[in-house]
């Protein structure tokens, strides 16, 4: 209602967003790395450009009295992280976006439960409308029958469970972020996020069962740098995007 301006939630949110579709398509093109190694590596190498900018720009980080949110945000959000990676990786690429499409619904949802947020009207219309679009592009095969280019090999329908509480669980850490506060720097709630990605990605891999391998090829070494620079602006905008902005409409933007 105030336009896009320098404190507006539109800009870092449309940022977010589109930083954060080339951060997930990234996880394509890693051949070599598993699901795990490819996750605490990724948001290791973030490490790199989050501690400088957090030591350089960032006199007072403002966690005192924040913990509870911040905490639950990381844990949560780097859960939902890993199990966004393993569908994109092994579902059907179409499933897997179109049930964390659901995020916004979800996120909207937790903060009318939790916080007591008003949805209006347009609010609601509008998720309506991002999911259907997203559902029209990405082409699940659970609607449309036919698989999608990016088809993964058979998998149980049961997998579909995965991304689908992965939504749910990112749609909670979402609206966390709105309890934080603006005294809260951004950086640091990333540097909290990325750490919880690493350790999941860690134990994750030991489950899995997979060993942890150095990457053969520069293609994988590039995305693995990239990816971590990647994360490193992605985290902070939409960490900043949803503290702005109501869980739905902010989260919306970014899907």
């Amino acid at each position: 209602s105030s336009g896009i301006n320098a404190e507006s939630p539109l800009r870092p949110g449309f940022l977010a967003g589109f930083i954060g579709v080339i951060v997930f398509s990234l996880v394509k093109n890693s051949t070599t790395l598993a699901v795990g190694q490819f996750s605490s590596t990724v948001f290791f190498f973030s490490f790199l450009f989050i501690l400088p900018a957090l030591f350089l720009k960032e006199k007072n980080i403002g966690f005192e009295g924040k913990a509870k949110y911040i905490i639950p945000r990381a844990l949560l959000g780097g859960l939902a992280g890993i199990l966004k990676l393993w569908a994109a990786k092994v579902m059907d690429y179409g499933d897997s976006v179109s049930m964390f499409a659901l995020v916004p619904i979800f996120a909207a949802i937790f903060s009318r439960v939790l916080w007591k947020e008003k949805l209006s009207i347009f609010t609601i219309l509008a998720l309506l409308i991002g999911l259907s679009g997203v559902v029209l592009i990405a082409k699940p095969t659970f609607l449309f029958g036919a698989p999608s280019e990016e088809n993964r090999e058979e998998y149980s329908s049961i997998f579909a469970l995965v991304p689908l509480s992965g939504g749910i669980i990112l749609g909670l850490a979402y609206s966390m972020m709105r309890k934080v506060g603006t005294e809260v720097s951004p950086i640091f709630v990333t540097l909290v996020v990325s750490s919880a990605f690493v350790v999941y990605g860690i134990i994750f891999q030991l489950i899995s069962g997979d060993k942890f391998v150095l990457p053969e090829c520069f293609m994988d070494r590039l995305i693995i740098f990239l990816g971590g620079f990647g994360i490193f602006l992605c985290l902070i905008l939409l960490n900043r995007g949803l503290i702005l902005e109501k869980s739905g409409p902010g989260v919306l933007i970014r899907n």
